[in-house]
Parts: structure tokens; sequence; C-alpha cells
């Protein structure tokens, strides 16, 4: 009787600490969910902060630069430097040259040149250096009278002239033909354009706003751009960073885009949650801006729901990584394996040879 009571003793314990093993596993279990509910509440309120404050950026005017560049948004380092910048060459009359990959919104600089310049009461004309062929974009450019080409019926005014006391842009001129580079130098030198079949030349009064994504002094170290013509319009050079330099202002790019592209369909903007904007912020952007955009709205499309999440975001397959750099002794080592291996490979001689090499052979 005293051993059963001895081992009853010992099961009474064990039932007693499995029972309170049970309730504390339970209550862990509360407090995990408790503790996820909260994050997320945490997460949801920091997401409405956030929105909050980029609405309240978006509407407020920078007070850090003279002029207003609403109409670009960010306020990361790298663009703050491309404000600062403006800011001392917008009141002048200086060429200014935009250099940024494609994408980056270098029209947009173009515009806030002109928009906030003395010359904002004039047009602001702007033409693709790159899309059209050389012929046709001298004609563009200077203008032309009735009857020096086939199809000049009228006399019209070339862009030069529209543009007359405003500003004009010229996009891609890295594109631009090294004969039509001549032609604008002669422009720019003279302050007067003669259009096609001319008798005399017009005097124009222009700022020229230049844009390329292409490093202009590559290409007039390999003779593709006159040098004389980069002195010229390369006076002041502002380069727009990629958005891989400036992924501070994603959030804020990413809530206008959506906004805007959820006004365009007739609906409500829905939220870009936290795993969403840090897949966003892992990738290249390659296409920078506009390939941000294209991503968003198809996003916006095929999202369901008030929330965009990581699922429906369609980036792409990740660019092909390059291969590795050889050094010396790896590429010697190639070498001799080739010369190697082409020494064992057998040499197939037409008939002829092969009849007259057997016999010299045999002699």
């Amino acid at each position: 009787m005293d051993l059963v009571l001895a081992f009853a003793d010992q099961v009474a314990i064990a039932l007693g600490n499995a029972a309170l093993l049970q309730e504390l596993q339970r209550r862990n279990r509360e407090l995990s969910t408790q503790s996820r509910r909260i994050e997320e509440l945490l997460l949801e309120r920091e997401a409405e902060v956030e929105r909050l404050t980029e609405q309240v950026a978006r509407q407020q005017p920078s007070v850090r630069h003279r002029h207003d560049y609403g109409s670009i948004l960010g306020s990361s380092a790298a663009i703050d430097r491309a404000f600062d910048l403006l800011d001392r060459v917008i009141d002048t009359d200086l060429t200014v040259l935009i250099e940024g990959e494609s994408g980056t919104g270098k029209e947009l600089i173009a515009r806030a040149i002109h928009q906030d310049s003395s010359r904002r009461a004039r047009p602001l004309v702007s033409i693709n250096c790159a899309a059209l062929p050389e012929a046709l974009l001298e004609a563009e450019l200077l203008g032309y009278c009735r009857g020096p080409f086939t199809g000049a019926v009228t006399r019209r005014d070339g862009l030069f002239v529209q543009a007359r006391g405003g500003t004009l842009f010229l996009d891609e001129i890295g594109e631009m033909p090294t004969t039509m580079q001549a032609k604008l130098l002669r422009v720019l030198q003279e302050h007067e354009v003669r259009p096609l079949g001319a008798d005399r030349a017009v005097p124009v009064d222009v700022r020229l706003v230049c844009a390329t994504n292409r490093h202009l002094p590559t290409e007039v170290a390999h003779g593709r751009f006159r040098e004389d013509l980069y002195y010229r319009v390369g006076a002041v050079v502002v380069r727009v960073p990629p958005l891989r330099e400036r992924l501070e202002d994603l959030p804020l790019l990413a809530g206008h885009l959506l906004c805007v592209g959820a006004e365009r369909i007739g609906r409500k903007a829905p939220e870009l949650t936290r795993a969403a904007l840090r897949k966003l912020s892992a990738h290249a952007w390659p296409g920078n801006v506009r390939k941000l955009e294209n991503v968003l709205l198809r996003a916006l499309v095929m999202s369901h729901g008030d929330r965009i999440g990581p699922r429906d975001l369609e980036l792409g397959p990740p660019p092909a990584p390059l291969p590795p750099l050889l050094d010396r002794a790896t590429y010697a080592e190639l070498r001799l394996a080739d010369h190697r291996r082409r020494r064992r490979a057998p040499v197939f001689l037409p008939a002829r040879r092969a009849r007259g090499a057997a016999a010299v052979r045999a002699r």
C-alpha cells in the first residue's frame, strides 16, 4: 500500500505538470496571436502615417529651394543636388544639358526650367532629334520657304522661330547627325537661322535646353559628336539620377503613380503593402520611373481589393549576370588548352593533297 501510494503521488505530480504545461502552451498561443495582431495594427498605423506624411509633402511647396519643383517628386539627396543646380541656372539664359538614363524624367526638368524662368510667358517648343531623319529634322528646326523641295508648297517657320522669346527643348541631342550638328552650331553662334530656300537669315532669341541619355564626352572622344558643339550646349550639365540611386523617393513616387492611375481608370487608389515596397526597392529598375509606372498600372488593373501585395507586382526576369573577368594566368591556361586541343584534332585533307603527303612520307 505504501508503494502504491508513492507511485500515485508521482502520477499526480506528473498529471498536474502536464495540465500546467497545456495551460502554458494555450496562453503562449494566445499571446502569439495577440502579438501578431498588434504588429499588424502597428504596420497599418505606420503605413497610414507615411501616407499622410507623403500627402502633406506633396501639397506643400519646397522651402529649401528658390523655385517650385512640385511636378518633380522627390526629396532624396541625389535629386536635391539637381534642384540646387537648377536654382542657380534657371534665372540665367545659359544653355542647359540634361543627362540621364531613359525614363528618369528629363523632360520634366526641361519644363521646370521653362516654367520657373522669365521666359514662361513665351512658348516651350520641343522635338525629339532621334525620331526624325536628317532632312526632315533640318526642315523642322530651320523652317523652309515655298519650293526648295518636293512638298514645300507653303512657307513654314522652323522651331527656332516658333520658340522665339521662349525655350527650345532638343531631346536626345546625342542622336543628331553630325552634318546637322554643324548647322546647329552656326545657329547658336550667329543667333540667326536661314530657312531652306530663303535668301536672308532670320534673327532668333531662344533659350536652348538639351537632353541626352548618352555621355557626350565619350561621344566626342569617339568622333560621334562635335567637340565645339558640346562646349556650346554643355555650358551647364544637370544630371538626373536614376531610380536605383534615389530609392528613398520610391514610396512617394509609387503612391503618386497609383493615385494617378486609379483616377484614370475610375477606382479608388489601393494601398501598397510594406512587403510590396521591399520588393520594389530590391529591383534594379533599368527603365527607371517609366518602368515603375508600367509595373504599378499593371498591378492596379490585375489586383483585387484595396491593397497591392508583392504577388501583384510583375517585375520581369532579372538581368543575366555578366561573365566573370579572367586574370592573366587563367587566360594563358585557356589559350594553352585550346592550342593542345587543336594539335590533337584530326586534320582532313583533300584527296590530292593526301596522296601528295603520303608520297612525301614514303620518300
